[in-house]
């Protein structure tokens, strides 16, 4: 279906085929950036679900999935009989307000359980969660998850390590960074929003701009997720996948301020800034061991991509922290 698994990062000799290919959340950001990248690799079947059905990139076959309803995703495991699933759906926020934790707990933590269970008992293939660095690290003592979604992740990758302990599901959770790209579409976030207030001439209202992340460009996701799957000896690990280096959110602003409008405003302190925040860099070297995988891509040149592959969006609803 298309160039040899070599060329991708976790292939060459030895490297385990994809066979058929399920991609959960295949209409979303990291969905829509994998399934383009599937649709030329080595997959005999490529199969891609969204809650309704639409925006599964070609050549896709797409079917619509609830997630939370485990009668319907045990039909859809049944009928695919896939031998990768890539769970990459999810209900993303990283917002502190009390309306996100029920429907961060419904779609990220039940309906990744509801899809663990039923890769279990139909066939155990080699699954793939895409999961968040947000999450606390597993060697914390004292574990404190920061937010309703990193407590859903944190608990759905938990429930993978037991089924892989108990049941032998070949599962590999990987927790990724702050991700970007042209893919992202939803101007709740920060890199999506300032590029259309920057565009726009609208001033981009932001908090203090301290906080420090570790941005990851969609491709070296993509990547990660790839090498996830196709790595024989991944299976039961928990990765962090980022660049290992912390930018400030003031820092990706002006950056981008730069290649857009660099007359532009940049209304720093214009929010507050959210609580429990973590200054957290990836540490690199067990995604190189385990997956034979590293970031190729640079703060500067993935901004540039996005720039310049992001289209105009129709409105912006909020300001980004």
């Amino acid at each position: 279906m298309g160039p040899d698994a070599s060329a991708a990062p976790g292939g060459g000799a030895g490297a385990r085929p994809l066979g058929r290919v399920l991609v959960v959340g295949a209409s979303g950001f990291f969905g829509s950036a994998l399934g383009r990248r599937l649709s030329g690799s080595d997959v005999s079947e490529l199969v891609g679900t969204s809650r309704n059905g639409t925006g599964v990139p070609a050549p896709a076959t797409a079917l619509a999935l609830d997630l939370t309803d485990k009668h319907a995703v045990e039909q859809v495991v049944s009928n695919v009989r896939p031998d990768t699933v890539f769970q990459v759906a999810g209900y993303a926020t990283g917002a502190r307000s009390l309306e996100t934790v029920i429907p961060t707990l419904q779609v990220n933590l039940v309906g990744t359980v509801n899809l663990l269970v039923s890769c279990t008992r139909l066939g155990r293939p080699r699954v793939v969660v895409a999961s968040s660095y947000e999450e606390p690290a597993i060697t914390e003592a004292q574990p404190l998850p920061r937010s309703p979604y990193a407590v859903a992740k944190w608990s759905a990758a938990g429930y993978g390590r037991l089924l892989h302990r108990l049941y032998d599901l070949p599962v590999v959770n990987l927790r990724v960074a702050m991700g970007y790209g042209p893919a992202q579409r939803d101007d709740r976030k920060v890199v999506p929003y300032l590029i259309h207030a920057l565009r726009s001439g609208e001033p981009a209202r932001l908090s203090s701009g301290t906080r420090t992340v570790d941005w990851i460009y969609q491709e070296d996701i993509v990547d990660a997720l790839m090498a996830a799957a196709r790595q024989p000896g991944a299976a039961g690990a928990t990765v962090e996948i980022g660049s290992g280096r912390l930018h400030s959110v003031r820092d990706l602003a002006e950056r981008l301020r730069d290649l857009i409008d660099p007359a532009a405003t940049l209304q720093f302190g214009a929010l507050e800034d959210r609580p429990m925040e973590d200054a957290h860099a990836v540490d690199v070297h067990p995604a190189a061991q385990i997956l034979g995988w590293s970031a190729r891509t640079s703060l500067d040149e993935g901004l540039r991509l996005t720039v310049d592959g992001l289209p105009m969006l129709t409105a912006h609803k909020r300001a980004a922290k």
